[in-house]
């Protein structure tokens, strides 16, 4: 049941937009559907026409092998430097409420970022 107050002319500040939206409804299923599955489609289409135009005509799975130790160390270190950001940023929202969850976000985005910059995990992160 909802409340009015007198001064807000019966709609209440505090629920603008799950009204729009049903709580109890299944939408789950909809971004996938029509949002993600068609975006895919389209750049999988478009990634495909700039590989055939220019030439490549290797599969994906050639192409990894061509990667050599350094190429998988390099892509190592830039994915954990975007997992390290995320683990800050997560961690620095957290830091108000407190809590155990928001100081490991924040140690283990020490450790990650070190990895990134470094190649190497902390050595007080190894005991």
């Amino acid at each position: 049941m909802r409340r009015h107050c007198s001064s807000c002319n019966g709609i209440s500040p505090r629920r603008r937009g799950s009204e729009r939206i049903p709580s109890e409804s299944n939408q789950g299923p909809l971004l996938g559907i029509f949002i993600t599955g068609p975006l895919g489609t389209v750049l999988g289409f478009a990634i495909g026409i700039v590989r055939e135009s220019l030439g490549h005509h290797a599969t994906p799975l050639e192409m990894l092998a061509r990667f050599s130790r350094a190429d998988w160390m390099i892509m190592l270190r830039l994915g954990a430097a975007v997992l390290g950001i995320i683990l800050l940023v997560k961690g620095a929202v957290g830091l108000p409420e407190g809590g155990r969850p928001a100081t490991a976000s924040m140690v283990m985005s020490a450790v990650v970022l070190w990895f990134a910059a470094a190649g190497r995990l902390p050595a007080w992160f190894r005991r």
